[in-house]
């Protein structure tokens, strides 16, 4: 940008021109920024360049009705100790213009017992992983252990497959989840159609999405988690604003974490997340690990993970 002053003689015809301020754009310190291209959060001079519109049936959050569920018990059926099981299917997405490749997981016990509906968790991988990766890391022998025993209820997980890692102004795969392959799953799966029994989380660029959903489609998603989060250059400048749009007593539940060695951009993107949720005396879980910014630290820390996702189900 330049300014450009003119100014007038005063015995006229003659104009002068002064160069007086070449300015830069506001970008980010670009120091610390993650190998994969991730965005730390707050680069205020960007804003999103498409509004994503309502729902065409919105999402039934303030009422719900009743559907069979888990119940624990002391002699749980023998098909519980048996495991789930995992398909793939494929969701074309007009919004996208492509197919997107989901990954289910199924309880156990989804075939044997077809009066039960079940809670769902959309978790997303990270940038240089595939939709396989939360399966890596062991989470259906861990989710299976627990059911088997009593410990955790049988849930429906569904890991999308992201093909591009652009931010979403220009790549709306936020908008394509809710609005085309949920209910596509709600639709072929027994999985209940309820803000409450909707959680979703992602791990790096995957936190990324899972932030985005969870705070712009807040009627959609009742807790967030984010782990080792880059928050979007073009999320940071509505995050106060969505946060703000939120009713109290309908705040998600929200878990942060990231390694005490990850990068500084996605310390500090958590970090200022955390001041924004602070500022709005907002409840979230928070906790930091021995690690880095890789699978190690993540398979570490699954566990609290699944805990906390399937917390109140």
């Amino acid at each position: 940008m330049q300014l450009i002053m003119r100014t007038k003689c005063f015995l006229a015809m003659v104009l002068l021109w002064a160069l007086l301020l070449v300015g830069c754009s506001l970008n980010l310190p670009q120091e610390g920024l993650p190998e994969d291209n991730l965005s730390p959060v707050l680069a205020v001079t960007q804003t999103p360049s498409i509004t994503v519109p309502p729902l065409n049936t919105p999402t039934t959050w303030s009422t719900r009705t009743p559907l069979p569920t888990f119940t624990p018990s002391a002699t749980p059926p023998i098909c519980w100790k048996t495991g789930g099981s995992l398909e793939e299917i494929e969701v074309f997405s007009t919004i996208l213009d492509q197919p997107v490749p989901l990954l289910i997981y199924l309880p156990p016990c989804y075939t044997q017992l077809p009066e039960l509906s079940y809670p769902t968790l959309y978790l997303i991988h990270g940038q240089g992983f595939t939709k396989e990766q939360w399966v890596e890391m062991g989470m259906v022998k861990l989710i299976n252990r627990w059911v088997a025993i009593g410990d955790a209820p049988p849930v429906i997980i569904v890991m999308p497959q992201i093909s591009e890692w652009s931010e979403p102004d220009s790549f709306p795969f936020g908008q394509a989840l809710v609005e085309e392959i949920i209910p596509v799953i709600e639709g072929r799966y027994r999985a209940l159609p309820f803000r409450e029994d909707r959680k979703v989380g992602g791990i790096s660029r995957g936190a990324s999405w899972a932030l985005h959903l969870g705070l712009k489609y807040w009627q959609t998603f009742s807790a967030i988690g984010a782990h080792s989060l880059p928050v979007f250059y073009s999320d940071a400048p509505s995050l106060p604003d969505w946060l703000d749009a939120i009713p109290a007593d309908l705040r998600p539940l929200i878990s942060l974490d990231y390694a005490v060695s990850d990068m500084s951009a996605i310390r500090r993107s958590t970090d200022r997340l955390i001041v924004l949720l602070e500022e709005r005396s907002f409840s979230y879980h928070f906790f930091t690990a021995p690690g880095t910014h890789d699978q190690e630290y993540w398979k570490a820390n699954l566990e609290e993970y699944l805990q906390f996702y399937l917390e109140g189900w």
